[in-house]
């Protein structure tokens, strides 16, 4: 992976044809989440509370996220969104 960042897991989030995988750099965790569906959803990610900044597949940002009490949610489509904490 960039910048140093390796494939640590992939998260369950409650439908085989939804993709959350996280990346891994030290303490420091990425996460690109699409779908296989053909119709884009919400899902929610189950994360502790924070502030996570978002990420089009086409590099422009897609603001920020706060997790809340189930998460972060997030709505996916065929294209992937990247994501994490803001610092």
């Amino acid at each position: 992976m960039h910048n140093g960042y390796v494939y640590e897991e992939r998260l369950a989030v409650g439908r085989d044809d939804d993709y959350v995988l996280v990346f891994k750099n030290s303490g420091d965790r990425r996460f690109a989440a699409w779908t296989a569906s053909t119709t884009a959803h919400r899902i929610d990610i189950h994360m502790d509370k924070g502030e996570f900044r978002v990420v089009r597949h086409t590099g422009e940002s897609a603001g920020s996220v706060s997790s809340g009490r189930f998460g972060v949610s997030i709505e996916v489509s065929a294209q992937p969104v990247y994501f994490g904490r803001a610092k």
